[in-house]
């Protein structure tokens, strides 16, 4: 009996012992290894990306009125409406107040890879439209790993404002910061969580470096469906 209790013992303290493993991702494993996910991204809603094209395009066709018609503004005043803007006065007043309120939009699909061997995390397939990062977290000393550069350390993320872009979530991020001049500086963010509303995990990765003048730039969230 007591040669029973002491297997049971060690059993739960094992298992106790493989939870506390997964550190601060630990609630947010999800309990499939592959898992399907929406990548968004902050920006305007398709409508208004729409608008801002031909904005765009119509300025670029009439390039010195436009110079000179922006020459007159004042800072931080929005350019008043005109005709030569490419349209119409109701689509540009949406414009105008569409992108004060920026908002999650969907821009691609992503199959994200878990992978757990001991204290060692990675997470593979954050791709976005342009190429894969992997992550790899370590749980013993509470270290994110992306491009072969360490994240040390975390903190806590409580977003509760329920009319922010990304909703309320609550996780732990990340994140590296190195400036040496205007063409060399790292700046990486990763986070992951849960949205508070719906329960999805989500996972942030914010990737802005250059190399002597050569920049990558990249800022989605993932939300994985399903789990």
């Amino acid at each position: 009996m007591y040669r029973v209790l002491s297997v049971i013992t060690l059993l739960l303290v094992s298992f106790s012992l493989r939870a506390s493993d997964l550190g601060a991702w630990e609630p947010y494993i999800p309990k499939v290894k592959t898992v399907a996910a929406d990548v968004m991204a902050l920006g305007a809603s398709p409508e208004l990306q729409k608008i801002g094209v031909r904005i765009q395009k119509s300025l670029k066709e009439n390039s010195e009125w436009a110079a000179e018609y922006m020459s007159k503004l004042k800072p931080g005043v929005p350019m008043p409406y005109h005709p030569n803007l490419g349209v119409s006065e109701s689509e540009y007043s949406s414009f105008v107040a569409g992108i004060k309120n920026v908002q999650l939009v969907k821009v691609g699909d992503a199959e994200l890879k878990f992978s757990i061997g001991g204290d060692i995390i990675k997470v593979s397939g954050l791709s976005g439209p342009s190429s894969n990062d992997l992550v790899i977290y370590d749980a013993k000393s509470d270290i994110v790993e992306i491009r072969g550069l360490k994240l040390r350390g975390h903190s806590n993320i409580n977003q509760m404002d329920e009319n922010s872009a990304t909703g309320r979530w609550k996780g732990k991020q990340w994140k590296i910061q190195e400036f040496e001049d205007n063409s060399n500086f790292k700046s990486i963010k990763f986070a992951i969580g849960k949205m508070v509303d719906g329960g999805n995990i989500v996972i942030y990765l914010d990737i802005n470096v250059a190399e002597d003048g050569k920049r990558a730039r990249k800022s989605y969230f993932y939300v994985l469906n399903g789990v």
